[in-house]
């Protein structure tokens, strides 16, 4: 098999790339190392599949319309077509080289926690976006996931549009269902693929198919591959759910984090002591805050807002003993005070290293945030999204935890609203806030 194989190494594809060494392959298909042969000398990967004319110009069909889609954590194609050799009709891709891929790290060792966060955050906006346009990638597993430049990205060879495609080989990753190339199908094969990555191993199953998950698997990543594979396609989480328990700060899921709010929550068996405990923080710690403010001549990342103040009465002297005395006038109000919104908690977006090597100039953002008396954010929304779902969805989970100080004034109806401006590069995030209003 190889020996037939390696006797392509050579020749020229696409008039642009040769064949440097063969990587991997069975009976009618194979991986190639390639080379440019422009000035770039860019190394490049030529998947070659045999076949007779009509099996190859459906899979030309099915990479043509793949190569519609572009994303950042998506696997580049650079080129396509179709020849022959010694009367064998055969199709090629060209796609990005790959660095390494998943299969060849778990080999040696399982990933931390760490790790599979940053594994799970950009493969999950990958996966987002191709079930958005109507494709499921159909063939998640260790050795799709890849290192491209020191970024992660996933394999886009594969990408057919749901229902396009009817898959007939099996593996440990494919979903128990017929249909693999599905949302649902997806979201099966990764939650294999994340308990391999923890593991090492992938899970095992009991009589009724069920997978099995190892007791040592930590969370939120246990929970996140219960919900992952469930015999029922329609029982397992979407790519939201799976990144709405990830962005959770409890680490755990929905289902669970709503029972424990229920046992747990101050607000709902103790609510006089929540309020007791509100009010204990306002007396200990306002008063410090006011007198910081007073002595500070400047406060670092505010937001003064002015209110009206009413110009004050002129003196009126007294009249003559002649005269009638005026009615009385009314006592003007007392003036307003500015009210001062001063940073307590900034808090910036967590982005992973691999995904600020994407990152091509300035990533903008808006985030409109509505701030309550006590200083938290009570909401907030994208105002400017920027190109990325993936950075202003981090943006956006990073302003829901700011805080700022207490409207220290008797009216406690007032509300704050603003804009944190989060600008985000290859090497540092900076954020200012760009208005506010009351």
């Amino acid at each position: 098999m190889v020996e037939l194989w390696t006797e392509w190494e050579g020749q020229r594809i696409d008039g642009s790339h040769t064949l440097k060494q063969y990587l991997s392959g069975n009976a009618d298909r194979a991986v190639f190392l390639s080379e440019t042969t422009n000035e770039s000398q860019q190394r490049a990967a030529v998947k070659i599949i045999l076949g007779h004319a009509a099996a190859t110009e459906r899979q030309l069909e099915l990479w043509e319309a793949a190569a519609t889609l572009s994303h950042a954590h998506l696997i580049r194609m650079l080129a396509m077509g179709k020849s022959q050799r010694g009367g064998t009709p055969f199709v090629y891709l060209v796609t990005e080289y790959a660095d390494e891929n998943l299969s060849q790290v778990i080999q040696d060792r399982s990933l931390s926690e760490k790790e599979t966060h940053e594994l799970l955050e950009p493969t999950l906006d990958a996966l987002g976006y191709i079930h958005g346009q109507g494709f499921a990638h159909g063939h998640l597993k260790p050795s799709n996931f890849m290192g491209v430049d020191r970024c992660l990205k996933i394999s886009s060879d594969g990408l057919c549009v749901f229902r396009g495609c009817d898959y007939a080989g099996r593996d440990s990753y494919a979903p128990p269902e017929r249909n693999r190339h599905s949302a649902a199908g997806d979201v099966w094969s990764l939650g294999v693929t994340l308990v391999e990555a923890l593991t090492q191993h992938a899970p095992d199953s009991d009589m009724q198919g069920q997978p099995l998950l190892p007791p040592t698997l930590p969370e939120p990543f246990r929970e996140i591959a219960r919900h992952c594979l469930q015999i029922d396609p329609q029982a397992r989480w979407t790519v939201s759910d799976i990144s709405a328990s990830l962005r959770r700060p409890t680490q755990t899921a929905p289902e669970q984090s709503a029972e424990r709010s229920l046992i747990l929550s101050p607000r709902r068996l103790y609510p006089w002591a929540f309020v007791a405990l509100l009010v204990l923080l306002a007396i200990l710690i306002l008063p410090k805050l006011s007198h910081r403010q007073a002595d500070s001549p400047t406060v670092p990342r505010d937001v003064v807002v002015p209110q009206p103040v009413p110009k004050p009465s002129p003196s009126i002297a007294s009249p003559p003993k002649d005269m009638k005395e005026p009615p009385p006038t009314a006592t003007p109000p007392p003036a307003a005070t500015p009210i001062v919104t001063q940073v307590i908690r900034r808090v910036l977006p967590q982005i992973p290293a691999k995904a600020r090597h994407t990152i091509q100039g300035k990533v903008r953002i808006g985030v409109q945030v509505r701030v309550d008396p006590s200083g938290r954010v009570t909401d907030a929304k994208l105002d400017v999204p920027g190109p990325s779902r993936y950075f202003a969805q981090l943006a956006l989970t990073a302003a829901r935890q700011w805080r700022f100080t207490p409207i220290q004034t008797p009216d406690r109806s007032i509300t704050r609203e603003m804009t944190l401006r989060f600008e985000i590069s290859r090497t540092d995030t900076n954020v200012a806030i760009a208005s506010g209003t009351h």
